[in-house]
């Protein structure tokens, strides 16, 4: 029997694949530091200024749009992101458009050089120009955005509690930082239904001064919803199958947390001024009050808020971010966190200059100056 011998064909080692060299940024690493410096020295900027003793101008306005648009800019260079050419390009051309706008009416339409290039408004156009015809920008900056997500909301539906996602505590950032300004506005509300119609009014009370500074407890009142009374709604509907069972007790659990919560901050925080008035609260004139802390009225109300945070507002609108994709929820991010720091640089933070430089900034026209820079 003569054996078969079989040709064994030796197969060359193949070379291990390498990724594809990203292309260098070049003349972009300075357009992703220029974008990055002017949110930075804004916000530094800002907190020498104190937002409850200033009167913003139409341009202050659209200087704060600047930070925000730069922040963005800023963030899609650094992704790679294809969105980011037609972003900047018409982005800045928009600012420079309705910067002009303001101050031709300003000026009764008196127009000149430093009027149409003045603050940075020569840089936005040069930027404009360049995102607009570089070819390294085409070629560098082509990442797809992608604007939704392939997941179904009945998938999506099943995951709005997942502490071991990214995307849940980046969420759970956006909802504090929205509500830290919603809450404020919010309060402003009910105080003003309190104050025509019950009478009750506390005109040294926080809330009526910057109504869009952020009230922080608010925030922590949402994260405590979503981390803490969500699951506890969770766990009753699941043993509970009646709803009309559930939904009471779910809502006696949360105004009980949340009047802990306000009374522990209280006593924590809110404590009398030399007139022994609470400074930033102060219930002892409403019935059914401890300690000025905490009233009955507030707890019943805050307690009703929470209950439909946790049965509404959390499912809705996560069904609605889990169903939207990654870049747009970072895109949103980076929307939300640049306004929430201005809000705090704003209203919040109020650092003292050095009187010599305040005197020199107050002669020089600040706070305008001031947020034009960068």
């Amino acid at each position: 029997m003569t054996s078969e011998r079989v040709a064994l064909k030796q197969v060359p080692e193949q070379a291990p694949q390498h990724a594809p060299a990203k292309e260098k940024l070049g003349l972009l690493r300075f357009w992703q530091v220029y974008f990055f410096g002017v949110v930075g020295l804004s916000l530094v900027a800002l907190m020498f200024i104190s937002g409850s003793q200033s009167v913003f101008s139409a341009d202050d306005y659209v200087s704060f749009g600047d930070i925000v648009f730069s922040a963005l800019a800023s963030w899609l260079i650094l992704q790679r992101k294809q969105l980011a050419r037609p972003f900047i390009s018409l982005g800045s051309l928009l600012i420079i458009i309705i910067g002009i706008t303001c101050d031709l009416i300003a000026n009764h339409g008196v127009i000149s050089i430093s009027l149409v290039l003045g603050h940075n408004r020569g840089i936005l156009l040069l930027a404009a120009l360049y995102f607009w015809f570089s070819r390294r920008v085409r070629q560098t900056l082509n990442q797809p955005f992608v604007l939704a997500s392939h997941e179904s909301p009945a998938h999506a539906s099943k995951d709005l509690y997942n502490l071991r996602e990214f995307s849940f505590w980046r969420n759970l950032a956006i909802y504090f930082m929205v509500f830290s300004v919603i809450g404020h506005l919010m309060e402003r509300v009910y105080s003003t239904f309190t104050r025509y119609f019950m009478g009750i009014y506390d005109p040294l009370a926080p809330l009526w001064q910057d109504y869009l500074s952020p009230f922080n407890i608010y925030g922590f009142g949402a994260v405590v919803c979503i981390l803490a009374l969500f699951p506890i709604k969770q766990f009753l509907q699941a043993k509970i199958k009646v709803i009309w069972l559930v939904l009471p007790l779910s809502f006696i659990i949360n105004t009980v947390v949340v009047t802990a919560i306000e009374l522990t901050v209280g006593l924590a925080t809110n404590h009398p001024d030399t007139s022994g008035h609470l400074i930033y609260w102060d219930y002892s004139n409403l019935p059914f009050n401890f300690m000025g802390q905490i009233c009955l009225q507030n707890a019943l109300g805050f307690g009703l808020v929470a209950t439909v945070m946790v049965w509404v507002i959390f499912p809705s609108t996560e069904l609605f971010f889990l169903c939207r994709s990654t870049d747009t929820m970072n895109l949103v991010f980076v929307f939300v966190l640049v306004g929430y720091l201005l809000l705090t640089a704003t209203y919040l933070i109020d650092l003292t200059l050095p009187q010599p430089l305040r005197t020199d900034l107050s002669n020089s026209g600040a706070p305008t100056d001031l947020l034009a820079q960068g």
